[in-house]
């Protein structure tokens, strides 16, 4: 009997062994800082499994060993799965589809860059369930997007679904054929310049909150300004919708569960109903302005869709613009925040767009602040391209199987030494000159590339200058980058940077208004 016993609680001790082995990656000291709920899921599950088998071994030992044939399986199965030449005799890349290689990729921003260096330039890895395939060089994801256009479809998000015609980004070559060119022409620089005047008061006016709750507190947390500035830009641009606007509390509480949606959740009856109610209060300012003349209809994307074709805005236009504005102001929010983090850290960077600002003398080639933008697109913000092949390919001696991912590394590739002298380095001055598009993509590199690109740029210059004019400012605690659980979600400064600002003198009148403001 005592050989028995200790025989249980070897068995025991190998399902405990073996599903901690598993686990390990997410039982971590790091994953328990970084992720807490993970880390504590992860290691209830842990303890269940250890229940589950001391109770198997007392109750229903057929039960014990069904689970150690299950651990053993799986323990295996990870191992064979984790080898870096996995499937070479099928022709796959290399790179390991294990657990701690996808967590890995969560935790080190140079994940992808240090794969490459290692493996090449075409390697395999696992984002959790799905198998992926990572491709690191502009010129190599051009080659394969033109390539093998009809062979990479969209990776779609669960949101795309709620819209009959899908998500601009998603949509077929056939339909973004018809919806594209309309989206352009709905988001042209002509639409987003006509409110640059407008967001500049508007940066003036969340700054000066911003500053004098900085004189309280000692610098100020930027969120909750920059998300203020950005939301009122793009609900004038959509919508042509002004702080003032009546019909802006309707849409507002129509639009709340919206909000509320995770986009990579399909939509629930909630949002669905919620989608409609916004329609219905788009569909009726549409209405409203068909009776007033042409120079009453106030400029923006949603009056622009009725002069392009008749019975435009459709449900397929509405819906779309109503997913920009829920995804893009949080794009463009990241982007500042970057752009804050990169002149905090190169102050004399400040020092020359304020004196560019001061002299008012224009720049040989795009502007400073349009310049600092570019740059920090490419060290910070621009960071990938998804697509999910359609069927079996062959790139570059590898096959590329049918279900997999394909990943698009563009903040690996836009830090290509040959194409960037100390790539990692911030210098905006190296858009003095134009880059081609085998060097820098940061909005997409295909016929679903954004269509924001004019409305994100002018947000940001607009928000920039103005501080940069009107502020002697510096940031604090912007070093640290953190991002979600998620392999699409975008790295950001901490939380917790603070954004110092305190007001020039001889920026400001005597009523303590900006003294001059540029659109």
């Amino acid at each position: 009997m005592p050989d028995a016993a200790a025989l249980h609680v070897v068995e025991v001790l190998l399902v405990i062994g073996m599903a901690a082995w598993d686990a390990r990656p997410l039982l971590s000291g790091e994953m328990a800082r970084r992720f807490p709920r993970v880390f504590w899921t992860a290691a209830g599950l842990i303890i269940a499994i250890a229940v589950a088998a001391l109770l198997a071994a007392i109750y229903a030992r057929a039960l014990l060993h069904l689970m150690i044939v299950v651990a053993v399986a799986l323990t295996s199965a990870a191992a064979w799965l984790g080898r870096v030449n996995y499937g070479r005799s099928r022709g796959l890349p290399p790179g390991s589809l294990s657990l701690q290689a996808s967590i890995d990729a969560l935790f080190d921003r140079s994940f992808y860059r240090n794969s490459a260096a290692w493996l090449g330039p075409v390697f395999k890895t696992l984002q959790f369930y799905q198998p992926t395939v990572c491709v690191v060089g502009l010129d190599r994801a051009h080659t394969l997007l033109r390539t093998y256009e009809d062979a990479l479809g969209p990776s779609v998000q669960g949101f795309s679904r709620a819209i009959p015609q899908g998500f601009l980004r998603y949509m077929s070559i056939e339909t973004h054929g018809v919806y594209g060119p309309m989206f352009r022409r709905a988001l042209s620089s002509r639409v987003v310049s006509h409110h640059a005047a407008a967001m500049a008061l508007a940066a003036s006016r969340v700054l000066g909150d911003a500053a004098r709750k900085a004189d309280r507190a000692g610098g100020v947390l930027p969120d909750p300004y920059l998300d203020e500035m950005i939301d009122e830009a793009f609900l004038a641009v959509l919508f042509g919708l002004s702080p003032d606007d009546p019909d802006l509390p309707q849409l507002k509480s129509a639009y709340a569960p919206i909000a509320r949606l995770h986009i990579s959740s399909r939509p629930t009856p909630a949002v669905l109903a919620a989608l409609a109610g916004v329609r219905q209060v788009l569909t009726a300012r549409c209405a409203r302005w068909r009776a007033l003349p042409d120079a009453e209809v106030p400029i923006c994307a949603l009056s622009e869709f009725a002069k392009i074709e008749a019975g435009m805005p459709d449900d397929t236009c509405l819906d779309n613009l109503v997913f920009i504005y829920r995804i893009s102001t949080m794009n463009v929010a990241g982007l500042l925040r970057w752009v804050l983090a990169h002149l905090g850290g190169h102050p004399d960077w400040i020092s020359r767009l304020r004196a560019e600002l001061d002299a008012e003398t224009p720049s040989d080639g795009p502007a400073l602040a349009d310049r600092i933008v570019m740059e920090t697109l490419r060290l910070s913000q621009a960071e990938y391209l998804y697509r999910r092949l359609r069927n079996d390919i062959g790139f570059e001696g590898y096959v590329l199987p049918k279900g997999w991912l394909v990943r698009l590394c563009i903040w690996e590739s836009h830090r290509a030494s040959d194409n960037f002298p100390e790539p990692d380095r911030f210098d905006p001055d190296r858009f003095l000159r134009d880059q081609p598009r085998t060097a820098y993509m940061p909005f997409g590199g295909d016929r679903h590339a954004c269509n924001g690109v004019s409305l994100s740029n002018v947000i940001c210059r607009v928000f920039l200058e103005e501080l940069t004019r009107s502020y002697t400012w510096s940031v604090d605690e912007a070093d640290a980058v953190e991002r979600e659980f998620r392999h699409w979600s975008h790295w950001r400064p901490s939380r917790r940077m603070r954004l110092r600002l305190e007001p020039r003198r001889d920026a400001f009148s005597a009523a303590g208004q900006p003294a001059r403001s540029q659109a």
